[in-house]
């Protein structure tokens, strides 16, 4: 090969100055020593293990961004769920509630919106005790 050991050189000044490159040794031994460490056994399961860290990592952000996203979805259904009152109310002589009267179109649009609730809370709950986050994954769809 005719550059063969050109890639460790440093050159000063311009080609047409003719100034011969200076050869570094320190830093032809550096990267000598690095090619040497690269090529030996240890340093594939250093590679591995970099790699392995990088992708839980990726992999616990990822699971951690859907976390926060049925929490938000949450929050904001039991929201929509308080939103949903009933459609006359009858009140005792103190002010305490007495009864609450829905109409059947109020009832269906109010369990509709618990089992959303309920649906975001199972998926919640199967991600935090079992590390099943397929529902969650559907929910942030």
């Amino acid at each position: 090969m005719e550059n063969e050991g050109t890639e460790n050189v440093t050159e000063i000044g311009k080609e047409e100055d003719n100034v011969q490159p200076v050869k570094n040794p320190e830093a032809i031994k550096l990267q000598d020593d690095v090619k040497e460490a690269i090529k030996s056994e240890q340093s594939a399961g250093i590679i591995r293990k970099r790699v392995v860290e990088a992708l839980v990592e990726e992999e616990v952000t990822n699971r951690a961004d859907l976390l926060t996203q049925a929490l938000a979805k949450r929050k904001a259904q039991s929201r929509e769920l308080e939103k949903i009152r009933p459609d006359h109310c009858t009140f005792n002589e103190d002010g305490t509630l007495a009864n609450r009267y829905w109409s059947k179109a109020k009832l269906d649009e109010r369990a509709k919106a618990q089992k959303i609730l309920s649906k975001i809370d199972k998926a919640i709950n199967a991600a935090v005790q079992n590390a099943d986050y397929e529902g969650l994954k559907k929910i942030a769809q």
